[in-house]
């Protein structure tokens, strides 16, 4: 694979930790009408970050477990820090369910990552 091969990979991942960051700078944002609503999107963000990760930590010269253990943290760090972001931001809250929402999306994500990885 090639240096800019490489980056390719790791794009995605770096404009949605950005994209993560800005949404979570905004103190308008419209909060869901239930809070299962919430906790699915969350889910489903952290479920397409997760993948991206995953995708991004395989550029990197590493055995397989090692690669799913680095992003699966990776995700898991920058889902705590984005709690902890949002705490500062006036009219946001940090909520520790948010963060185990997007930890089982993570974990989704870099699963079916991993198995569409192993089948190719």
């Amino acid at each position: 694979m090639t240096t800019l091969q490489r980056w390719m990979c790791r794009i995605p991942a770096i404009a949605l930790s950005i994209a993560f960051f800005v949404a979570s700078s905004r103190a308008d944002v419209v909060s869901q009408p239930f809070p299962l609503a919430d906790k699915l999107y969350h889910a489903t963000a952290y479920a397409v970050y997760g993948w991206v990760v995953a995708l991004a930590v395989g550029t990197f010269p590493l055995a397989p477990r090692r690669r799913a253990i680095v992003a699966l943290a990776v995700a898991l760090v920058f889902a705590a820090s984005d709690e902890v972001h949002q705490s500062f931001v006036p009219g946001r809250t940090a909520d520790f369910f948010d963060w185990c929402a997007d930890a089982v999306g993570a974990a989704v994500g870099l699963t079916v990552s991993t198995r569409h990885n192993a089948n190719t």
